[in-house]
């Protein structure tokens, strides 16, 4: 009998111990965020650990990557590129006549109040090279302190640019289409301020879908200038699961005489992230 109570505080005292570790070491539903990595300017392969290392960090995109700076921290909600139906298909609309561009915006805003109900106004106007920009109230009674900025791409930057929001995987070899470069001369300069300015706020909406860009680098020859991301796509676990993170491999490339841009798109491979 005396045995048997030895034993039983000998349980006792190891399950006490093992109470007081778990205590004294981090849950493991607790994730302590990584500190950001750091990449070379055209860097190609990349380990599970900077894939990851990127992806959980505050980490977004190369420190020489495009930026569009607005006085807003929902900048996915406060712009709005101006596109038409044509051929069946999403296109963005461009004009380099300023009248015909504030009339189509302003046909919008009319349009948008009857139906919504809203007291949308235009207050300003502005333009860069590349594009007519329309900065309206969202609500001048219900909202008077947020913004919408309409832009209309002008034809002598960028013509049928396609609303391609969340890229199609096509063949790799024939690649996607997406619209004709009209700015020239056609530089590698003048390409990844496109290239880098499409991916942000066309075709990712900003980013507000958290993608993260590893490396953005040109490559030219005599024919054409090619625009290349690694980037990588988190698609969230639910309980029980984890996140699946898609290291992917994006070629723009830009004909150097017609302008022509098309996207080249591959899965490199797939890594498990955080469990829920």
């Amino acid at each position: 009998m005396k045995t048997k109570y030895i034993f039983l505080i000998i349980l006792l005292i190891i399950a006490l111990t093992n109470c007081v570790q778990q205590q004294k070491e981090p849950s493991n539903s607790i994730k302590i965020k990584p500190q950001p990595p750091v990449f070379q300017s055209m860097q190609t392969e990349f380990t599970d650990k900077e894939i990851l290392d990127a992806v959980y960090s505050d980490y977004k995109v190369p420190n020489d990557f495009f930026k569009d700076v607005l006085e807003t921290d929902n900048i996915s909600y406060s712009v709005y590129y101006l596109n038409v139906m044509k051929n069946n298909e999403s296109a963005f609309y461009c004009t380099n006549d300023f009248n015909t561009a504030k009339q189509l915006v302003e046909k919008d805003i009319v349009e948008y109040n009857q139906k919504i109900n809203w007291d949308r106004i235009l207050r300003e106007t502005s333009e860069t090279e590349k594009f007519f920009e329309f900065k309206t109230i969202l609500d001048q009674t219900r909202f008077p302190d947020k913004y919408l900025r309409y832009r209309v791409y002008k034809c002598s930057y960028v013509t049928d640019l396609q609303y391609i929001r969340f890229y199609p995987h096509d063949d790799y070899s024939t690649g996607i289409y997406i619209g004709i470069l009209e700015q020239k001369p056609i530089t590698k300069e003048n390409v990844k301020e496109f290239v880098e300015f499409q991916w942000y706020s066309i075709f990712n909406n900003y980013n507000s879908h958290g993608k993260k860009v590893l490396s953005s680098f040109e490559e030219m020859d005599d024919n054409s200038i090619k625009h290349t991301f690694f980037e990588t796509k988190t698609v969230g676990g639910d309980w029980g699961t984890c996140d699946e993170i898609t290291l992917i491999k994006s070629d723009y490339t830009i004909n150097k005489n017609s302008g022509e841009i098309k996207l080249f798109q591959n899965d490199l491979r797939k890594i498990k992230g955080n469990c829920q």
